[in-house]
């Protein structure tokens, strides 16, 4: 087989809590810095993170029901440097005609074994798949990547949510370490555990009508309320060398609740209430819509009334805000909770918009 690889590095990027990385970053081929021609896996929506140094005595535990062995092989905090890379193999699909479709990939661990796992995004909604080594369809599979040589997987899915006549956007990430859960909430920092990096999205016909799913409900009623001055220039931040930055050149999106401290999420109770904000824009772009879901132990929730997805358009003028309530009756003990937002405009490719995803953080469920 003719082997087409446009193989980048994962680049892990560390911002403030608050911050937010670039969705519409263009992601280039990092070995010859050009634009790729397809996508190509690169700098990415990183998770939102801690900047502080990451304590290294903690280990590697499961907390996803990955259908695997769990594993405690090289643990990432010990060097961030270098994650290897991903690179397509052969060609991408271009339409949908009744029949699964299938991606394959090469994976090399850079040197260091560990454990990843691929998400793939339809339109910004999670999309089930198989692979070439395991016939069930989940939204999640752990591979284990050797410290030397390189892992092909093969991911077959059928598009879900689409209809006859569409064009529906492809957004393929993958998670570092994601079975990977803090002991206790001594040291609270995932970094850079289930940080997401990906390729660029690309898009396909919809020649027939795709199956229905039941997380196919979307919540769309948000708040607005105009910024104000003040606002914008708390965004506005100058570093050591005198350079200025305005993290409202690029899409914000802040998951918070009223007894989170900035890395652990408390509830009591049977309900979680959290605050759900997005801001910010490229002055080109203006605006920019993304699909938000939030994730317990990578468990899609039904956040959002009885919707499981919230669709926000967010633009230069305007805050954005929801109300997110999480049922925690069947939880108790620590998890671990995060937001991913998913471009899904009709712009996406031309823009090569990519997915921001928040950190992970602590959920700590106390009962009354």
């Amino acid at each position: 087989m003719k082997h087409l690889k446009l193989i980048s590095m994962f680049l892990l990027c560390v911002f403030a809590v608050s911050a937010c990385s670039t969705g519409e970053a263009e992601r280039k081929d990092s070995i010859s810095g050009t634009e790729p021609q397809q996508p190509t896996a690169s700098s990415s929506s990183a998770a939102v993170t801690d900047p502080d140094p990451v304590n290294t005595s903690q280990s590697t535990t499961a907390s996803v029901d990955s259908g695997s062995t769990s594993t405690t092989h090289f643990d990432p905090r010990e060097d961030v440097r270098n994650y290897g890379g991903v690179g397509i193999v052969g060609t991408l699909p271009t339409e949908y005609n009744g029949e699964e479709l299938s991606i394959t990939l090469e994976a090399d661990s850079g040197g260091r074994s560990y454990d990843q796992a691929f998400i793939i995004f339809v339109n910004g909604e999670r999309n089930e798949y198989s692979t070439n080594k395991s016939d069930e369809k989940k939204p999640y599979h752990i591979n284990y990547l050797p410290d030397e040589g390189t892992e092909e997987i093969t991911l077959y899915f059928t598009p879900n949510n689409c209809k006859k006549g569409e064009k529906a956007v492809i957004d393929i990430e993958s998670m570092i370490t994601p079975e990977y859960m803090l002991p206790d909430t001594t040291y609270v920092n995932f970094f850079p555990h289930h940080n997401i990096t990906g390729f660029l999205p690309f898009e396909i016909a919809i020649n027939e009508d795709t199956p229905v799913t039941e997380e196919h409900k979307v919540f769309t009623d948000f708040q607005q309320e105009k910024m104000t001055e003040e606002f914008r220039l708390q965004h506005i931040t100058t570093d050591a060398l005198g350079q200025t930055s305005n993290s409202l050149e690029a899409p914000n999106f802040v998951m918070y609740s009223q007894s989170e401290d900035e890395s652990i999420v408390k509830a009591t109770g049977d309900e979680l209430v959290l605050n759900v904000s997005a801001f910010g824009c490229n002055e080109e772009v203006k605006e920019s819509q993304y699909m938000i879901g939030i994730y317990v132990d990578h468990k899609l929730q039904k956040a959002f009334g009885d919707n499981y997805y919230a669709l926000c358009t967010i633009d230069r003028e305007y805050i954005k805000s929801c109300t997110a309530v999480i049922d925690t009756s069947e939880l108790s003990g620590l998890h671990h909770i995060y937001m991913i937002a998913v471009p899904c405009g009709s712009d996406t490719v031309e823009r090569n918009s990519i997915p921001i995803k928040s950190a992970s953080k602590i959920l700590s469920i106390k009962k009354s």
